[in-house]
């Protein structure tokens, strides 16, 4: 009889977590488990995007209090 094997993939992105580069495992036989290499984190990539959507969040605050200060002479 076979036996399964786990099937990983690494992915190109961003860890959400130590946002360390193209250190990101997919377990493709369990789509919402994702590793991090680097930091070890374990995260589902709906985790992720909701980490992602954090920062976007917070820099955009961070943007829109930049654009609205006063120009320096």
């Amino acid at each position: 009889m076979a036996t399964a094997t786990k099937t990983t993939r690494s992915l190109k992105v961003l860890c959400p977590f130590c946002l360390a580069g193209e250190s990101i495992t997919l377990d493709l036989n369990d789509l919402r488990a994702c590793v991090c290499s680097n930091c070890s984190e374990e995260f589902s990539p709906q985790d992720a995007l909701a980490k992602a959507n954090e920062l976007v969040v917070k820099w955009s605050q961070v943007v829109t209090w930049i654009e609205s200060a006063p120009v320096g002479s």
